[in-house]
């Protein structure tokens, strides 16, 4: 009788052990201690494949932010063409914008949202020390607009040249910008184009007509 009780506990405990198998084969993530089933819930699995997806997301944007700015021209700043359109457009516009920086000669850079004094950088500043009236910097935000020229205008020191920047990217340290100049200095380099240029460490220009007019490309 007890060899018969043996055997009915041995096979009990054989079919029990081949459950516990089963059900451990059935889901990875399950461990089977003590005849009790141990692990991750299911929905686990997919945390893993959200961290996978995450990781991937942020080496391709890793990839775009480091090395597209190496494969040559920057797509985000307009074409000659373009420019050029503009330029033909809207000449008388970009002449009356040389005589109101020259009647506001002692603010050396102008923007939407900020002006630079010859003697004085620092931003914010009071109303009272922009340079000119608020009502003045509506003006050129309106013709900055009208010409899309969204990082406003630039002026020498000496006055002779005067920058229109249509657009930039970046830092200063590490940036790039393309837009119009007016000087009455010759400048170089002179290329043909500026569209699908490596980054050149330095100003490059293209003639435009009428006289002292360029499109500046820069990338640093």
């Amino acid at each position: 009788m007890l060899k018969k009780l043996r055997l009915v506990s041995d096979v009990s405990t054989i079919e029990r052990r081949a459950n516990d198998m089963d059900m451990t084969h059935a889901d990875p993530n399950v461990e089977v201690r003590d005849g009790k089933r141990w692990g991750l819930p299911p929905w686990s699995r997919y945390l893993d494949l959200g961290v996978i997806a995450l990781f991937g997301i942020l080496l391709v944007l890793t990839f775009r932010i480091v090395v597209t700015p190496l494969s040559g021209y920057d797509k985000k700043h307009p074409s000659d063409p373009e420019l050029e359109r503009v330029f033909r457009d809207h000449q008388t516009d970009f002449n009356q914008l040389i005589t109101m920086s020259n009647m506001d000669s002692k603010v050396v850079r102008i923007a939407p949202t900020f002006t630079w004094l010859e003697d004085n950088a620092r931003w914010p500043r009071p109303e009272t020390e922009l340079g000119f009236s608020v009502q003045r910097w509506d003006e050129y935000r309106e013709m900055f607009k009208r010409l899309g020229l969204k990082q406003g205008i630039a002026r020498d020191e000496d006055g002779r040249t005067i920058e229109f920047i249509a657009s930039s990217t970046g830092l200063l340290t590490g940036g790039s910008g393309k837009g119009y100049v007016y000087s009455t200095k010759e400048l170089s380099p002179i290329y043909e184009s500026l569209d699908d240029l490596e980054p050149t460490g330095k100003y490059v220009y293209k003639k435009l007509q009428p006289p002292h007019w360029y499109l500046f490309y820069y990338s640093k």
